[in-house]
C-alpha cells in the first residue's frame, strides 16, 4: 500500500509539472515568445527529479539512517509525503501565477489604455518568492518535528498527527490556489469566447 501511495504521489507531481509546463508555454505564446521560461521549467523538473530521488531513496538512505526501526522509518516516510505536498502547493501556486498573468495579458490587449508591457512581463520574482516561502515552511516544520522527537521522545502516533497537520496546512493553500485558477480560468475562457465571437 505504501508503494502504491508513493507512486500516486509521484504521478501527481509529474501531472502538476506538465500542467505548469503547458501554462508556461501558453504564456510564452501570448507574449510573442518573449518570455524567459526556462528557469521556471527547470525548477519544476528539478522538484520532480528530487521527488523521484526521495521516492526511490529509501534503500539508499536506509544505509545511512536506521530505517528498519519504526520511528525513523515513520519520520522518513512522513517527511517524504510532506515534501510531495509542498511540491504540489508550489506547482499549483506557480500555475495560479501564470494563469493570472495570462488573464492580465488578454485584458490588457482589449484595453488600449492598459500597460501591455507590464502585463506581458515574466513573473519570475513571484514564482521564486512563492517557492522559497513554501520550501522554507517545509524545512522549518520538519526541523521542528525532529527537535520535538529528540527533546520529548515522541513516538510514531504523535509524529503521524503532527505530519497530518502539515498536510492540512498544505491542503488549505492548495484548495485556495485551485479556486483562484478555476475562477480566473472561467473569466479567461469568457474573454476568449467573446473575442472569438
Amino acid at each position: 500500500m505504501y508503494f502504491f501511495a508513493k507512486s500516486m504521489a509521484f504521478f501527481w507531481t509529474l501531472a502538476e509539472a506538465a500542467i505548469l509546463a503547458a501554462v508556461i508555454w501558453g504564456h510564452s505564446l501570448a507574449t510573442g515568445g518573449r518570455a524567459r521560461t526556462r528557469r521556471v521549467a527547470a525548477a519544476a523538473l528539478g522538484a520532480a527529479f528530487l521527488g523521484g530521488l526521495l521516492f526511490l531513496g529509501e534503500p539508499v538512505f536506509g544505509r545511512f539512517l536506521d530505517l528498519d526501526a519504526r520511528l525513523p522509518r515513520s519520520l522518513y516516510r512522513w517527511g517524504l509525503w510532506n515534501f510531495f505536498c509542498t511540491v504540489w502547493v508550489v506547482l499549483e501556486g506557480c500555475i495560479m501565477i501564470y494563469v493570472l498573468r495570462l488573464g492580465g495579458i488578454l485584458r490588457a490587449a482589449e484595453d488600449p489604455s492598459g500597460d501591455r508591457e507590464a502585463a506581458a512581463s515574466e513573473p519570475v520574482a513571484a514564482v521564486v518568492l512563492l517557492a522559497a516561502a513554501f520550501f522554507l515552511l517545509y524545512l522549518l516544520y520538519q526541523a521542528g518535528l525532529f527537535h520535538a522527537v529528540e527533546r520529548f521522545g515522541l513516538g510514531v502516533r504523535p509524529v503521524t498527527g503532527i505530519s497530518l497537520f502539515y498536510i492540512r496546512i498544505c491542503g488549505v493553500f492548495w484548495i485556495l490556489f485551485e479556486w483562484v485558477v478555476a475562477v480566473e480560468g472561467v473569466r479567461t475562457f469568457r474573454l476568449l469566447k467573446r473575442r472569438g465571437g
